[in-house]
């Protein structure tokens, strides 16, 4: 039988041989992380079915490794949601319920339910609050159930799977670009509860613009965003990218562990490359609608498909931004990138010259806001061949960023 190790979401403060080697060693395959936060500050914890390195600083765990087997998820244990305190953690120290009153976060499990089934007892010692991150809930119901479900797939598939799932704890999220695409993004970032803590604006209208929708977030120079950051997602014109990339790893200012998002259809990971020697972890997310640079878009990527490229081991980290930022998320590969730029740029030039031609003609007969008079032919029209191009209408492909 294949063994396989999973981490999800690490921190990256890890290395290996720990206690948990030692007293839970049967949840582990190749040893279990160590954290180097000072000594005392944190407990490791071994339970019937997983074990905790947990943190005192936060009252959460910094991860979580198990060892899912089939007879953990296919027992006869059914879900109680008897969320409570851990009574082995010291009671200062402890995660109590009373911390997640009032706030619009999910008890989010490390070690779900679902791989806990064995017996009651087993089951229940899931819903210790040690076992939980505050998790924003389109996340922890969505993808993150999904990556879930799918390894407890892969484990009735006959895969002998551990799991390590930890939590990162961010500084903040930097946008680079003030343009129509940046500012809505990282406000629908902001919106599933993360940190904005920069904005790289030039223009006075790239500044107004950055003003309007992110008013409390300062506009700093790209550098010090970099600097700052632990994910930074860089929204500029295609032309622009590679040099812009290329210069920040030039200058040395790219950090290891950093995320580093770009929004570009034409390019997938590879133009990240000069980062990715510096060690940060690249994603492609492009949302496949034509932006307005106004808060109205915020609400139009709720019906919007954004286009995911990622190495493998990372893309469920791609997958889970677009969610969070409102989206569908659709994996593109390195090779179909090209395509998909081709789709979105015919589906965005050919959209807007037939109105553009469209609304002269009328105007040339002396039709008074002849915008008005073709809006429903050519929604009607659109409506009527995607509804024909059947599955591939789906992808919702309206529009380029600009």
């Amino acid at each position: 039988m294949k063994k396989f190790i999973i981490a999800l979401l690490l921190s990256p403060l890890m290395a290996f041989a720990n206690p948990i080697d030692d007293s839970c060693p049967q949840f582990v395959l190749r040893g279990a992380p160590v954290s180097q936060l000072p000594v005392g500050t944190t407990q490791y914890l071994c339970k019937s079915n997983y074990a905790i390195h947990y943190r005192y600083d936060t009252k959460t765990a910094e991860y979580v490794v198990e060892h899912i087997t089939l007879e953990s998820i296919t027992g006869p244990a059914k879900r109680k949601d008897d969320f409570r305190a851990d009574p082995s953690i010291p009671k200062q120290y402890q995660s109590v319920l009373a911390d997640y009153a009032g706030f619009p976060y999910d008890r989010g499990h490390l070690a779900p339910g679902a791989d806990n089934t064995q017996n009651d007892t087993v089951m229940s010692e899931s819903f210790f609050l040690s076992n939980m991150v505050p998790q924003v809930p389109n996340h922890n119901r969505g993808i993150w159930k999904q990556l879930e479900t799918a390894v407890r797939n892969w484990v009735l598939e006959g895969k002998d799977i551990y799991v390590v799932s930890g939590t990162i704890y961010s500084q903040g999220y930097q946008t680079i670009g003030a343009g129509k695409v940046g500012p809505i993004l990282g406000a629908a970032l902001a919106g599933a509860g993360h940190a904005l803590v920069g904005i790289s604006a030039i223009s006075e209208e790239s500044k107004e613009r950055a003003q309007a929708i992110l008013p409390d977030v300062p506009v700093l120079e790209v550098p010090r965003i970099v600097e700052l950051s632990e994910l930074v997602l860089i929204a500029v014109p295609d032309e622009e990218l590679p040099d812009l990339v290329n210069g920040l790893a030039v200058a040395g200012v790219w950090q290891p562990g950093q995320i580093v998002l770009h929004t570009s259809a034409a390019y997938g990971v590879e133009v990240l490359h000069p980062a990715v020697l510096a060690g940060v972890i690249p994603l492609a997310l492009h949302p496949a609608m034509a932006f307005t640079g106004t808060s109205m878009d915020i609400a139009r990527l709720a019906d919007c498909y954004i286009a995911v490229t990622a190495p493998a081991p990372v893309l469920p980290i791609g997958q889970a931004l677009a969610v969070e930022m409102g989206g569908e998320p659709v994996v593109i590969s390195e090779a179909q990138r090209p395509q998909y730029a081709e789709a979105i740029a015919t589906a965005s030039q050919f959209s807007a010259a037939i109105v553009d031609q469209a609304t002269n003609l009328l105007g040339e007969i002396g039709i008074e806001n002849p915008g008005r008079i073709v809006a429903p032919l050519i929604r009607s029209a659109v409506d009527n061949a995607l509804g024909q191009a059947g599955d591939a209408s789906r992808l919702g492909f309206t529009g380029l960023d600009d």
